[in-house]
């Protein structure tokens, strides 16, 4: 006879059978080896509550609709998806700001401490993304690298231009810009008639 005990489960293996007891969560039963898989929990599909195992009707939801309790994130490589904003460059910096710390008031691992370690991790896991999300998306260079990765386009700062004509390109385009802007500057200097 073999027995295993880990504090929340204990297995009693029967000697020269296919059988044994297990006791769970105070729950006894004996059973044959063959049918052990029919007590292995469900596997939750992606889209339900890891709790409660309810079909939730919008994933992108933080929180169950069934049981309330805090969800895994829906989208993890998507930043703008995380905070449900449009995905382009230029963005209200206001409406992330404001996302950003309401979606943190809710999920920040400080108000998981008296949770299940299940919901401490997801906390910890949300806030992580959070952070990293709204850093990304509140700096220009970050955002629009992010923008071509989701895109399929890779872009660092070790890569370069080679292309001279290209270059003259954007350093017109540059001076033009600056000239337009000082002449923008000319305009608002002088005096009105």
């Amino acid at each position: 006879m073999t027995i295993r005990n880990s504090g929340k489960y204990m297995i009693r293996f029967l000697n020269r059978s296919n059988s044994f007891k297990f006791k769970l969560n105070g729950f006894q039963k004996q059973t044959n080896i063959g049918t052990l898989n029919t007590f292995a929990p469900k596997r939750i599909k992606s889209g339900n509550c890891w709790n409660c195992g309810a079909e939730r009707k919008n994933i992108s939801l933080v929180f169950c609709e069934k049981c309330n309790m805090i969800q895994n994130p829906h989208e993890k490589e998507n930043y703008f998806k995380v905070f449900d904003i449009q995905e382009k460059f230029n963005i209200d910096q206001q409406l992330l700001r404001s996302k950003f710390r309401k979606l943190q008031s809710l999920l920040h691992p400080d108000k998981f401490s008296n949770r299940t370690d299940q919901e401490k991790t997801i906390s910890e896991e949300y806030s992580s993304l959070l952070n990293k999300a709204y850093s990304n998306l509140q700096v220009p260079l970050k955002r629009a690298e992010h923008l071509l990765n989701l895109k399929g386009e890779e872009v660092g700062e070790s890569q370069s231009i080679t292309d001279p004509s290209f270059l003259l390109e954007i350093m017109t385009l540059n001076e033009e810009v600056e000239n337009a802007n000082k002449i923008e500057k000319i305009k608002r200097a002088e005096p009105k008639k």
